[in-house]
């Protein structure tokens, strides 16, 4: 049985009739975002909802995942676990075929309206086992794309991820490549607060999965040691970053990151988090001392089988390392690559889009006109050319004036630092000269209708980005990006203006240097530094256009950073069912005050019952108050294994405890919780549970024998009984 979707196939032919898992009411709103809204439209979707589902299911981010892997027309991709076609889109504009395999008809449904342009895409809606034990096609590529932690709910055998692996390896063409992305269960967004991205527990990976089943991530040995049990492959390590869910960056054992490059850490959109201590100096010191890998947050490896007879080989060169600026409008949206070809290391920037070609283009032009000005500061430019559609630049390795400024400030060596910086500053401004500031319509278009007051040097050809870390220190000092570059009149003052903003206000190291008057002596007053900080402002909304970057979506979003709480304070979660079970996605969090919780939230539309979580740990929860609309909830009817629940008191004697399955009247809006938890000993509330079953046991005896006498009390017998015995007692 098949279903067409604009021109996407739906293949219904093993699908068991309903879906066996759901997000509840929210997929529904996703699909009609899908039907009604093209691919274009989806970012400002996205910032009309401030959801955190419309995000994760619709930002184009997710893409650059897979976005950067040589797939073309020639292969043939299977997509496992396809959801709602975050994935889908970017694989069906490269490759020639793309067959899905998802679970969910509604997941699927969407992913079909999203994608209803690409007709090369067939989704098989089912059970993974039923649809795989029938796959004949081989693939070029196979993606586990935040699925591989769920293998333990497909295979039923005793190592079900070494056996996923030679399943899935079955259906690989010879030198085919299985592409997995898993978050890593050591991850330094763990250590340093965020919860377990599954099941929202904190440190519940770091531990080793103590209290979760059915889903499982790894550290990298022990993602290898999988992998090399389950076959003879090769492997290639990528760490993306911030993760593999919204990567930005994609670094490789080829190319790690560098001190100062990890410092956008908060990307908790979903749950609240802690902040135990700060990330970005943890990086470095991982950075430093050789770790970053074991720490990286997500993992992207590529898994070749029976290498030496690949189909999709990357022919030389071979890429290290990718980083991303698609958070802008799409005339400027571009993909920067490390490659190495043979022995040799280079740069390629492309375009994204069709509309950002010209902008990729005039880079070598810039390199043209700028190359003899800076030769005369003595300074030399990364050397540029045309490749095809985009440039390639040449990889010039040092150390960055950034990471020397930074080194000497931790050393204690301010005065030199000052010094360095001050020499940097007349360096530039002895290239920004030749002609006197006049605003133009070119300039109004970029960076506003304000400009300072005064008159400012200025150069014909103006590279704005000349910052800190975009100088590396050869011999002599390179300039390694000149993308943002301007042939119109530009104020000298305002690129030291963005030289000293990007240094000095951008890490708390560098605060000694506050004191040293480094803008009053560059000429930027208070009034000019206020005029500059505007014409910035304009500058990145020109770069962005309407797009609206994550960045700017996240206070929106996120629940937050929550207060350090007491060990064993814990957090309150509130689960929701729709009749189909219990979904991580989509529950509440609530931090505990010593134990204690109060919250008021919305019912989603269609729930059925509600789940409440007090923590990890065996406990008895005094119910002050758990109502709908203001009446109290029917605790009568709900489930606490291992526990009991009497009056206002549960008592929970298992390790993760719940009380379950409490009814939501029909047409509820809104819950009212408030709670305390007292931590217990699993024995004493298993006596608890174990004398009020008696209690129970001897109130249901008694409740009999009352009802035994009752009806023998209606008995001919018993009347004849009583009335002889009322005789006897009137004759005395």
């Amino acid at each position: 049985m098949e279903e067409k979707i604009g021109r996407v196939t739906l293949d219904l032919s093993l699908y068991p009739g309903k879906d066996l898992y759901s997000d509840g009411p929210v997929e529904e709103e996703l699909l009609q975002i899908a039907k009604n809204h093209k691919e274009e439209e989806l970012n400002q979707v996205i910032g009309e909802k401030a959801s955190w589902p419309v995000l994760y299911h619709f930002s184009h981010i997710r893409q650059n995942i897979l976005e950067w892997l040589p797939i073309n027309k020639e292969h043939k991709v299977l997509e496992i676990g396809s959801g709602c076609g975050a994935i889908t889109g970017i694989l069906a504009k490269k490759a020639g075929e793309v067959t899905c395999i998802e679970l969910s008809k509604m997941r699927s449904t969407i992913n079909a309206f999203r994608n209803r342009d690409w007709e090369n895409v067939r989704i098989l809606v089912g059970n993974f086992q039923d649809i795989e034990e029938k796959l004949t096609e081989t693939y070029d590529y196979i993606t586990l794309i935040g699925v591989f932690e769920y293998s333990e709910g497909y295979i039923g055998t005793e190592e079900p991820y070494v056996e996923m692996i030679r399943r899935i390896s079955r259906h690989l063409k010879p030198g085919g490549k299985l592409v997995i992305a898993i978050e890593n269960r050591l991850g330094l967004k763990y250590w340093a607060g965020c919860t377990e991205d599954h099941v929202g527990k904190y440190f519940e990976g770091l531990e080793g999965y103590p209290k979760t089943r059915g889903v499982k991530t790894f550290s990298r040995k022990e993602l290898s040691d999988i992998l090399a049990q389950a076959g003879d492959f090769r492997m290639d390590f990528y760490y993306p970053y911030p993760d593999y869910k919204f990567p930005l960056t994609i670094y490789s054992d080829g190319r790690l990151p560098k001190k100062g490059d990890l410092t956008d850490n908060f990307c908790n959109y979903d749950r609240v988090r802690m902040q135990l201590f700060d990330e970005p100096k943890v990086y470095d010191s991982l950075v430093d001392a050789g770790l970053f890998p074991e720490f990286s947050n997500s993992f992207l490896v590529i898994v070749e089988k029976n290498q030496g007879l690949s189909t999709v080989r990357e022919k030389t060169p071979k890429l290290l390392y990718t980083k991303y600026s698609n958070e802008r409008s799409r005339s400027f949206d571009v993909r920067t690559d490390i490659l190495k070809e043979g022995e040799t290391f280079f740069v390629r920037k492309l375009p994204l889009y069709e509309e950002g070609k010209e902008h990729v283009e005039n880079i070598s032009r810039w390199y043209s006109l700028l190359e003899k000005e800076y030769e005369k500061a003595g300074l030399s430019l990364n050397r540029c050319e045309k490749d095809g559609e985009g440039v390639r630049l040449e990889y010039v390795q040092g150390r960055t004036l950034e990471e020397y400024l930074d080194d000497l400030l931790e050393k204690g060596e301010t005065e030199k630092a000052a010094e360095c910086l001050s020499r940097y500053l007349e360096q530039v401004r002895g290239i920004l000269k030749g002609g006197t500031f006049h605003m133009t319509e070119e300039f109004k278009e970029v960076f506003g209708e304000e400009a300072p007051a005064g008159t400012f040097s200025c150069a014909p050809v103006t590279n704005i980005d000349l910052v800190c870390r975009n100088l590396v220190l050869t011999q002599p000092p390179c300039v390694l990006d000149y993308e943002w570059t301007f042939a119109f009149p530009i104020p000298c003052e305002f690129v030291l203006y963005r030289i000293l903003h990007y240094y000095l206000e951008t890490h708390s190291v560098r605060q000694a240097l506050a004191g040293y008057g480094f803008y009053e002596k560059a000429g930027i007053t208070g009034e000019r530094k206020e005029v500059f900080a505007r014409m910035e402002a304009n500058f990145q909304r020109h770069i962005t256009g309407r797009h609206i970057p994550m960045r700017d979506m996240f206070a929106r979003i996120t629940p937050g950073v929550g207060a350090l709480q007491v060990a064993g304070s814990g957090m309150l979660q509130i689960f929701f069912s729709f009749g189909e079970g219990y979904q991580e996605a989509g529950s509440k969090t609530f931090p505990m005050d010593e134990g204690m919780a109060q919250c008021t939230l919305p019912i989603p539309e269609g729930c059925v019952s509600i789940r409440i979580d007090p923590g990890d740990l065996p406990c008895a929860v005094y119910l002050e108050k758990a109502a709908f609309d203001g009446k109290a909830a029917d605790l009568s009817r709900a489930v606490t294994e291992q526990g009991c629940i009497f009056g206002q008191w549960a008592y929970l004697a298992k390790e993760d405890p719940n009380i379950s399955e409490i009814p939501v009247p029909k047409g509820a809006k809104e819950l009212s919780l408030s709670l305390k938890v007292y931590a217990a000993a699993p024995e004493m509330l298993l006596n608890i549970k174990e004398q009020g079953q008696e209690l129970l046991r001897l109130r249901e005896k008694t409740a009999r024998q009352a009802q035994l006498i009752r009806e023998m009390k209606n008995t001919k017998i018993w009347k004849l009984y009583q009335a002889y015995r009322n005789k006897i007692e009137r004759k005395k």
